[in-house]
């Protein structure tokens, strides 16, 4: 694994600073950051940070069922439930002929008191006997439940929600890192209206069902560069490219702009390398999930266009 100081070496005999020079033009310090930055702009388009993880929905068990009214609006009876209003639960195990419309079924709950919640659905010409467990669906993941222990997602490709049917969700775009003042921002006019992404976690706007599958594929966090002593934590392909945007920065720290910009394009050609593997692999990975991809790819150009100017 390359050591910054390497690449700090590198980067110096680029920029011709004369060895002489006891006070460089550059401090370590600076080249760091400019290096980080590079690998802000292009660590999603990696393979070795770009990973796709699954997480199977379960539901959580809320318990068994009391009582069951069966009026215009079906109220149902369950000691300390738990549930809020507008929450998705999965009815089963009921008995008496109320169970031919709620049975192995999904709906949303209105909360009435900590014993009671009704569903909006008539019962009246129905009637219950006994039994029925009731599952609560989740609707707010945390990165933690698809992601391996100790691992961190800094940023999501897309997340799809993948049932028997292969009804899908996509969400662009939902976190991105600008690769200049290395800050986290949303484009609201590419993200998709179906989730919304805060902290650590990401709410649906729709409840899965018992048995879907959710589909994650993010950029896991690379090793933190503090000091020369640092690795760089990319790969060979990544690591020329950040080498030719920190040299591209310290031309034009040096007031030379047309060498900043030779040194600019060379990293702009790099990086059109590193995004044409991403999709290849994505595309290699999940061959089933077409529509997707044709979707990241329309979007590719949007998503990662950076200013022709550079500015530091």
């Amino acid at each position: 694994m390359t050591l910054i100081s390497d690449l700090i070496t590198e980067i110096r005999t680029n920029i011709d600073e004369p060895t002489s020079i006891t006070e460089k033009f550059f401090s370590d310090a600076e080249i760091i950051n400019y290096v980080k930055r590079s690998i802000n702009d292009i660590c999603i388009d990696t393979d070795s940070n770009y990973n796709v993880y699954n997480l199977t929905v379960t539901g959580s068990t809320v318990g068994t069922i009391t009582s069951i009214n069966c009026s215009t609006t079906i109220n149902i009876t369950l000691a300390n439930h738990g549930l809020v209003t507008r929450d998705a639960v999965y009815i089963s195990g009921i008995t008496g002929t109320v169970s031919s419309i709620l049975d192995t079924k999904y709906f949303e709950t209105t909360y009435v008191d900590a014993n009671n919640f009704t569903i909006s659905v008539d019962g009246s010409s129905y009637a219950y006997t006994t039994g029925g467990n009731l599952i609560k669906m989740p609707q707010t993941y945390t990165f933690a439940s698809f992601i391996n222990t100790g691992e961190s997602v800094v940023d999501l490709r897309y997340l799809a929600y993948r049932s028997t049917d292969w009804a899908e969700w996509l969400y662009d775009d939902l976190v991105r890192v600008d690769p200049k003042t290395n800050k986290s921002y949303t484009n609201s006019q590419i993200r998709r209206y179906t989730c919304i992404v805060y902290g650590n976690a990401i709410q649906l706007n729709k409840y899965p069902k018992i048995g879907d599958m959710m589909v994650l594929a993010g950029r896991i966090a690379p090793n933190a560069i503090t000091a020369t002593t640092s690795t760089y934590p990319l790969g060979i392909i990544e690591e020329d490219a950040s080498i030719k945007y920190a040299t591209s920065m310290c031309w034009l720290k040096k007031n030379m702009k047309d060498i900043a910009g030779e040194w600019y394009s060379l990293y702009a050609d790099r990086k059109k390398t590193i995004e044409l593997k991403r999709k290849k692999m994505v595309q290699f990975n999940y061959p089933s999930a077409l529509s997707i991809f044709k979707v990241v790819d329309r979007l590719t150009d949007s998503i990662y266009a950076y200013p022709g100017e550079i500015v530091v």
